[in-house]
């Protein structure tokens, strides 16, 4: 090529460009407020991206949740369970305690004045309980035997029986039986 060719390309490419640039294109006017908007509905929508194949983000995020969520509810429910077994076993020492201090290792009633009869134990009616108001707790011992336990409160005492009393009118075995002691004799007997 010639070199005086090359600078003949390079002078019409600039004067192209100058012509160009003396061009101004307007926009076109725009009739109503409407018609500027319209300019951006005419805009290709953005695409959206295509999967390559793997696992969407939300199937993803799911997978994990799951799991952890799961993990969380049987460790909120396992605290809770255990929260429970000690507070019921904090109540039965305290129980036991009270037990001790009161009357010793709780006494198993035996029978009429501690007498074993046979491994059976007498059901009294409760009209025999109640005629032992105003008893002292020796009476009430020779009478129906030792309690199961005993707990004391202040100047109150309350003695339990255990399967000791029966209710005439239904025929059904009084799981607990209580003997109040005020003052050193039965002031109440609670079925």
């Amino acid at each position: 090529m010639l070199p005086g060719h090359a600078r003949q390309s390079d002078s019409e490419e600039s004067l192209a460009a100058n012509r160009l640039a003396d061009q101004r294109v307007e926009p076109m006017p725009h009739s109503n407020v409407r018609d500027q908007f319209d300019d951006y509905d005419d805009m290709p929508a953005d695409r959206q991206r295509k999967s390559k194949g793997g696992l969407p983000m939300r199937a993803i995020v799911l997978l994990c949740a799951v799991p952890i969520g799961m993990a969380l509810l049987i460790g909120g429910a396992l605290a809770l369970r255990a929260s429970r077994v000690e507070r019921a076993e904090a109540q039965a020492a305290q129980v036991e305690a009270q037990m001790l201090v009161n009357n010793g290792p709780a006494m198993r009633m035996q029978g009429p004045a501690g007498k074993n009869n046979g491994g059976t134990k007498r059901v009294y009616s409760r009209d025999e309980f109640k005629a032992r108001l105003g008893s002292t707790p020796d009476d009430l011992t020779a009478a129906v035997g030792p309690p199961e336990f005993r707990i004391a409160d202040g100047a109150r005492t309350t003695w339990h029986y255990h399967n000791t009393t029966k209710d005439a009118a239904t025929g059904k075995i009084d799981p607990v039986t209580k003997v109040v002691f005020e003052g050193g004799v039965v002031v109440a007997v609670e079925f």
